[in-house]
């Protein structure tokens, strides 16, 4: 059995489906860890040929002998919803402005291709991944209805229209502030004690100094 090789870096990029080349982000990353960048722009568009032009993660192993290994992963979900509906971008401003719907069936095909690649254990927990993102890019779900709408004014209604009345803020400052003057009023007459005897103190020590010239000082140190 071969020994193990050392692993010095993994690399993680997403690169358009069978079109690596050894431009940003590529040649940067790998370059710089020593690997033969056409090599893996060559292996890597090989084994994405049949992907379309899709966005596709890969994580590149890098070894001590500058040898790798890559594994490609699915592309991101946003992607993929990007796709579906033929979309350039995602909302700005999801919560107030939606740029699609997907439906239930769309939803699922999107969970069941990331699948592998999520941290879910079933279909049903890689759905709900898959709508959080779709939220997130101002994308419905198609037959399931908004738990709020937002308005410019940033006030909220429910489904049926009707407004969720605010909260009102506990006010403490005013508590707060009446502890501190108290506190302040107790301890003024004794700070003003204790800062009295300290500028005493501070005449006497001026009083007791001794200004000692330098060449006293070279006298003092002789003797």
């Amino acid at each position: 059995m071969a020994p193990r090789k050392k692993i010095t870096a993994l690399v993680k990029l997403q690169i358009k489906a069978g079109a690596a080349t050894p431009a940003p982000p590529v040649g940067p990353a790998l370059g710089s860890k020593g690997v033969n960048i056409m090599q893996f722009c060559q292996a890597f568009n090989a084994a994405t040929a049949d992907k379309g032009a899709t966005i596709i993660p890969v994580e590149i192993t890098v070894y001590e002998d500058k040898t790798f290994d890559f594994v490609t992963k699915t592309p991101p979900v946003a992607i993929l919803i990007k796709e579906t509906l033929n979309l350039k971008a995602g909302s700005k401003e999801p919560h107030l402005s939606k740029v699609g719907v997907l439906t239930k069936e769309q939803l699922r095909q999107i969970a069941e291709i990331k699948l592998p690649d999520l941290n879910a254990n079933d279909i049903d927990a890689a759905m709900k991944i898959v709508k959080g993102t779709a939220r997130s890019m101002g994308v419905r779900i198609q037959g399931i209805p908004e738990t709020g709408v937002y308005t410019k004014g940033k006030k909220r209604k429910g489904p049926a229209g009707a407004r969720f009345a605010p909260v009102e803020p506990v006010v403490v400052d005013e508590i707060i502030e009446e502890e501190v003057v108290e506190e302040l009023a107790d301890e003024s007459a004794v700070s003003e004690e204790v800062a009295s005897e300290e500028v005493v103190a501070t005449d006497e020590l001026v009083e007791t100094a001794e200004v000692v010239e330098p060449a006293e000082a070279v006298e003092a140190a002789e003797e």
